[in-house]
């Protein structure tokens, strides 16, 4: 599933990530598994699901 900080200044800690990911979710968003972690981060308030950018690295907006 991909879910985002529910605040773009909000710093939501990311158990699954390994070097050279960052440790914190980014604020644009990230594909995470589906579990019991992220779904109380969900249900807290501190991420929301959302959608993947379609814009490619590098694309002017």
């Amino acid at each position: 599933m991909f879910v985002k900080p529910a605040h773009p200044d909000l710093l939501v800690a990311n158990p699954e990530a390994r070097p050279p990911m960052p440790r914190h979710l980014p604020a644009e968003g990230a594909e995470v598994p589906d579990s019991q972690y992220w779904r109380r981060r969900i249900a807290d308030g501190d991420v929301v699901l959302a959608q993947p950018s379609k814009r490619r690295s590098g694309e002017k907006e």
